[in-house]
């Protein structure tokens, strides 16, 4: 059975969970980035992409538009054709999900 806090009735204490919000989801860092490289994301920025993300413990994900895109997947993220100039967003969420969160913004940006 699970714990509840008082003070908020949909916070709950339980370790595994303490993340979750009921309603809302996990809570993760994001940031809206505006493509800056000169062909978008083709294959050599998509394999630095994903090579960071394999480097870190935490999940990763481009959100454009309607998609959503594990950073992980190579061939997800060129087949998206992320051009210059569109706008998304990255979101990591784990362990290291900060140092994840910059080093995909240097690439990026």
């Amino acid at each position: 059975m699970r714990k509840k806090n008082l003070s908020h009735p949909n916070l709950c204490l339980q370790p595994r969970v303490c993340r979750l919000w009921k309603g809302i989801g996990i809570i993760m860092v994001s940031k809206k980035l505006i493509i800056k490289l000169p062909d978008g994301i083709v294959v050599e920025p998509a394999g630095q992409l994903a090579d960071i993300a394999e480097r870190h413990i935490c999940k990763s994900y481009i959100i454009m538009g309607n998609n959503m895109i594990n950073m992980r997947s190579f061939l997800n993220m060129v087949a998206i054709r992320m051009n210059r100039g569109d706008e998304i967003t990255v979101m990591c969420e784990g362990v290291d999900e900060n140092e994840a969160l910059e080093a995909f913004a240097t690439i990026l940006e």
